[in-house]
C-alpha cells in the first residue's frame, strides 16, 4: 500500500530536482552580476543547501559519524560543492547567456548531420555570403553605413575579437558540404 506512495514521491522529487537544475543557468545568469556577485551566490546556495540538509536530518534517525569521516566529508563538500560552484558561477558570469548556448551548438550539430544540413540550407538561402569580408560588413551594418541584412562568411580570430569588443553578436556554425 505504501509502495506506490514512495514511488510517486520519488518521481516527483526527481522531476523537481531536474526542473531546478534546468532553471539553474537562467536564474544564475539573470541575477549576476547586477543583484549578487558569484561568490556571494555560492555562499547563499551553500548555506541554504546545508540548512535544508540539517532540517531534513531532524526528521530522520540519527547516525553516528566518526571524527575522521567528518573531516573527509568536509573535504568532499568543500572541493565537490564549493569549489565546483565557484568555478561554475564565475565562468557563467564571464559569458553572455547566448554564448553559453552556442558553445554547446557546434558539438550538437556535428553529431546531428541531417539537422546540420537543413540549417546549412537555410543559411545559404537566407544569408548573403560576404566571404572573408564578414567582419568589415558586420561593422558597416552595426554602424549604419549599410542597410541591415543577414550575412555569413569567415573571419580571423583577431576580427572576431574586434567584433566582440564593438558589441556585435555573431555565432559560428559549422557548415556541411556534400562535396569531398
Amino acid at each position: 500500500m505504501r509502495k506506490p506512495f514512495f514511488r510517486t514521491w520519488a518521481h516527483l522529487s526527481l522531476l523537481a530536482a531536474n526542473i531546478i537544475y534546468g532553471l539553474n543557468y537562467s536564474i544564475a545568469k539573470a541575477v549576476m552580476p547586477d543583484y549578487i556577485k558569484p561568490f556571494a551566490l555560492v555562499s547563499v546556495r551553500s548555506i541554504f543547501g546545508a540548512a535544508l540538509f540539517w532540517i531534513t536530518s531532524l526528521f530522520l534517525p540519527g547516525e553516528k559519524v566518526s571524527r575522521k569521516d567528518l573531516l573527509y566529508l568536509f573535504g568532499c563538500s568543500f572541493f565537490g560543492v564549493v569549489i565546483n560552484q565557484v568555478l561554475f558561477l564565475v565562468g557563467l558570469d564571464l559569458i553572455r547567456l547566448i554564448e553559453s548556448f552556442f558553445h554547446f551548438l557546434p558539438n550538437f550539430l556535428y553529431n546531428n548531420y541531417e539537422l546540420t544540413k537543413k540549417i546549412t540550407a537555410f543559411i545559404e538561402k537566407n544569408f548573403d555570403n560576404v566571404g572573408s569580408r564578414f567582419a568589415t560588413e558586420a561593422l558597416k551594418i552595426h554602424y549604419g553605413v549599410t542597410e541591415p541584412r543577414n550575412i555569413r562568411g569567415t573571419s580571423t580570430h583577431e576580427e572576431e575579437k574586434t567584433l566582440k569588443q564593438e558589441g556585435i553578436e555573431f555565432i559560428k556554425i559549422p557548415v556541411v558540404s556534400d562535396e569531398g
